[in-house]
């Protein structure tokens, strides 16, 4: 005789059951109707801000141009009135504008409805760099820039870096130290009275001997070393105050003496030549 295996029961779903899957997918299909219909509504609207007058930029101010004047720097960044504020790439007319060599830093904000505001910050010339040609630098150590008679320049000119200087924006010099100082001296220069800038005609840089200056009157060579640059200065300033004559009359002063300032004389026959 068979036997007749375990008996199984199986209840049967309720009606409730069997519809919950069909409802499940009757909600999501639902919701993705609600959703493709809002982001159709979206784009919609968008397309249509696009072409809204009320959203065409009708000002633009340009804050920090000084060397550059703003129409320069809107050509350069691609801005016009008309364009529409929201179709407006801030970031990438940004870019452009820091691509600019006299323009260190640049930031352009949309003010809605109609208003964009562009901020520059214009790189400061402070010494011009020999090469392989003239170069500027500026109060960073950045040398951005060939120089050119355009320019109108009249700064010192930075010698004696030679395989040490590097441009494109990487700084002078391959001596962090030495760099740090140059711009340190230029620094004192600008902004000290008596003995400064505006008399150096030439500074040459050497890794070994540090900083000597060529005055711009009679071609003076004032031997400055490394460090202590504020207090040679002042002791130079001291030795021009203490003669009738300033300067004139020396052809070499040497500050970075151990016993003091050394003063050497215009030799007969040569003074005026450099």
């Amino acid at each position: 005789m068979r036997r007749r295996k375990g008996n199984r029961f199986r209840r049967k779903k309720t009606l409730a059951q069997r519809m919950a899957p069909l409802l499940r997918y009757a909600r999501v299909l639902g919701l993705a109707a609600s959703v493709a219909a809002s982001a159709a509504a979206l784009h919609a609207l968008y397309v249509k801000l696009l072409h809204s007058p009320y959203l065409a930029v009708d000002e633009i101010t340009v804050v920090g141009a000084g060397r550059l004047d703003d129409a320069e720097v809107l050509r350069y960044c691609g801005l016009g009135v008309g364009e529409n504020i929201l179709a407006l790439d801030a970031a990438a007319a940004a870019e452009a504008l820091e691509s600019h060599p006299w323009i260190a830093r640049a930031v352009v904000r949309k003010r809605l409805p109609s208003s964009v505001i562009v901020e520059i910050e214009e790189r400061k010339p402070v010494a011009v760099v020999r090469l392989d040609d003239l170069y500027v630098m500026d109060a960073d150590g950045v040398v951005f820039k060939r120089a050119e008679p355009g320019d109108g320049l009249d700064l010192p000119v930075v010698t004696g870096l030679g395989a040490l200087a590097r441009r494109g924006g990487d700084g002078v010099g391959s001596d962090p130290g030495l760099e740090t100082e140059l711009i340190d001296l230029l620094d004192l220069l600008r902004r000290r009275k008596g003995f400064n800038a505006d008399a150096v005609s030439e500074i040459h840089v050497d890794p070994v001997y540090g900083f000597t200056i060529f005055t711009l009157d009679d071609g003076v060579r004032i031997e400055l070393g490394r460090g202590g640059h504020g207090r040679k200065l002042g002791l130079l300033d001291r030795v021009a105050a203490a003669r009738a004559r300033g300067l004139e009359g020396l052809e070499h002063i040497y500050l970075n003496a151990r016993r003091g300032v050394v003063l050497r004389p215009v030799t007969p026959g040569t003074q005026g030549q450099a």
